[in-house]
């Protein structure tokens, strides 16, 4: 089942890091618009496949404006962003999927803090974008296959 609370706590987060890149500098109408796009896609009433897909192409402009402005601001969005996603797809709704979401953003701040501090960033970028590719067709992968047994009617 889907939250209202933590969908608008995720919209309400992406929002602030939205302000708050805004008033360290950069292009404000940019980060504005992507900010009414990001709301918008986020308050849709579709599909779930179609909300979720306004919800990245929205959330990544959002992203990328405001972490032009401030990087720290686009780790957040970028959060809550995948925060918002993972509601959509009620991948949050267990213990286990908040879990994977904390963890999620605790390697996002690590990777962050990492590519802040170094020097040379493009084959450390190169290194965590395979790592996440992978991640991402094995999670994909896993929730196929998940899908297929639950409706195929075969037990866990």
């Amino acid at each position: 089942m889907k939250n209202p609370f933590v969908r608008g706590l995720a919209v309400m987060i992406g929002g602030a890091s939205a302000f708050f890149s805004v008033y360290q500098g950069g292009s404000w109408s940019i980060v504005l618009i992507a900010l009414v796009f990001f709301f918008l896609a986020a308050f849709i009433r579709a599909e779930s496949d179609d909300t979720t897909i306004f919800i990245i192409a929205s959330g990544e402009v959002l992203v990328i404006a405001v972490g032009a402005a401030s990087f720290w601001a686009g780790v957040i969005a970028q959060c809550s962003v995948i925060g918002l996603v993972l509601e959509d797809r009620e991948c949050l709704a267990d213990s286990r999927g908040r879990s994977f979401f904390a963890l999620y953003c605790i390697v996002t701040f690590t990777g962050a803090f990492i590519f802040d501090l170094a020097n040379q960033v493009l084959l450390l970028f190169l290194a965590v974008t395979a790592v996440v590719a992978g991640a991402a067709i094995i999670f994909a992968g896993v929730q196929e296959i998940q899908e297929r047994r639950m409706y195929s009617g075969v037990k866990k």
